[in-house]
């Protein structure tokens, strides 16, 4: 979606939040940096007994391994 995104911001449709690797190789965007940067509490959630994908059960596990929050509920 980003070539959309980009797309949308660069006809003056709208503003959007993206990572500067996203927008870095094209200078007809402007990029400013969260100063103070903004944090967010985010939530992961996905059916108890549901089937996850091996690229979806990655992502999980990578963000359990890597959440400063030491408990999660499965």
């Amino acid at each position: 979606l980003l070539p959309l995104i980009r797309s949308i911001v660069k006809q003056g449709f709208g503003i959007s939040t993206l990572l500067r690797m996203a927008t870095e190789d094209d200078p007809e965007l402007v990029t400013l940096s969260f100063d103070p940067p903004i944090v967010l509490d985010l939530c992961l959630a996905w059916r108890k007994d549901g089937y996850l994908s091996k690229a979806n059960q990655a992502f999980v596990d990578f963000v359990l391994d890597n959440s400063p929050v030491s408990g999660h509920a499965e």
